[in-house]
């Protein structure tokens, strides 16, 4: 979490609900891929749901998915090339588009099927893993914590 953020702080649940209400009902993913992508997200973001959320300890990544390398740069081509300005909803539409949309390519056209049916089937374990390994590929997964996360939310559906 940021400095001085708290679980209870009126900018993180505003943050976490927003994000979660957001791929609930503007995406209208199903319960279980909404779930695991909050869980992923918590992890990815100390637990803060901040889309400028900066990687601990200076690294390079920043946002809900910590975008680095060519991701970051995909995702700044697309926020140019759509005239977007960087916020949670043009982070999330950016992960939709790679899997669902025009940037599919981004992570592999075979990710983004494998991805889409995991989305469509998979309980929130298999999509929770699914994701992390195939879209976020961290280089230190935390997958226990992104699955009790993911369990958590599923939970309060």
């Amino acid at each position: 979490m940021s400095p001085g953020l708290l679980a209870g702080d009126a900018m993180y649940q505003s943050n976490k609900g927003m994000i979660n209400n957001y791929l609930s009902n503007d995406k209208k993913y199903r319960p279980e891929v909404t779930a695991a992508l909050m869980g992923n997200i918590d992890v990815e973001t100390g637990g803060s749901f901040d889309y400028l959320q900066e990687q601990s300890g200076g690294g390079p990544g920043k946002g809900l998915f910590q975008l680095e390398g060519s991701k970051k740069e995909s995702y700044n081509n697309y926020l140019n090339d759509n005239g977007f300005e960087d916020s949670p909803r043009a982070q999330l539409d950016y992960m939709h588009e790679t899997i669902y949309g025009d940037l599919q390519d981004e992570i592999g056209r075979g990710n983004a099927a494998k991805l889409r049916k995991i989305f469509e089937t998979g309980n929130v374990e298999e999509v929770t893993k699914a994701f992390e390994e195939i879209w976020e590929r961290p280089g230190i997964p935390h997958s226990d914590r992104r699955l009790a996360s993911a369990k958590s939310f599923i939970n309060e559906s």
